[in-house]
């Protein structure tokens, strides 16, 4: 594996443990809700690291993928993009260590916690009609509870 590979590998299992962990949370304050009475959850779903596996054959060789267009070249771009990307900046590690994106997927709003630079300029290029990014903000985060705005760096005016 590259180290791309490897740093993109962490990254993912790290996501993947902090949603079980959002999962543990939610269950622990049903149980509080409830007095700590035992509640009937559904069984998680099947997933793909808890599924057997069978030898594959090997696909054929693909052709490489071509590289990705630039996004003023993939179409209309939208008015706010520059603005996102001037206003996009490292994070001040003294007191900063993640970025807050709050953002509309499929029309419900929602925020996720990134640390990952090039992915945040990626999704502040990103055109299409199931994401659009609402405001972007750099954060003393601890964990889903406890985290604190530290700068908002760019904000949707419409």
């Amino acid at each position: 594996m590259t180290l791309f590979q490897d740093i993109a590998i962490i990254d993912l299992l790290r996501q993947r443990e902090a949603e079980f962990v959002v999962v543990w949370s939610c269950e622990q304050k049903i149980k509080e809700l409830l007095g700590d009475v035992d509640f009937p959850f559904p069984m998680p779903v099947d997933l793909p690291s808890q599924q057997r596996r069978t030898a594959r054959k090997k696909p054929p060789l693909k052709k490489p993928p071509s590289p990705p267009t630039p996004p003023e070249i993939a179409g209309p771009a939208s008015p706010v993009v520059p603005d996102i990307l001037s206003s996009l900046r490292k994070l001040d590690t003294s007191r900063e260590n993640a970025y807050r994106l709050v953002f509309l997927r499929h029309g419900v709003k929602d925020s996720s916690f990134q640390t990952d630079y090039d992915l945040i300029t990626a999704l502040a290029g990103l055109h299409c009609p199931e994401f659009q990014l609402l405001s972007l903000e750099t954060v003393s985060f601890t964990d889903l509870d406890d985290w604190q705005v530290i700068d908002t760096l760019w904000e949707d005016s419409q």
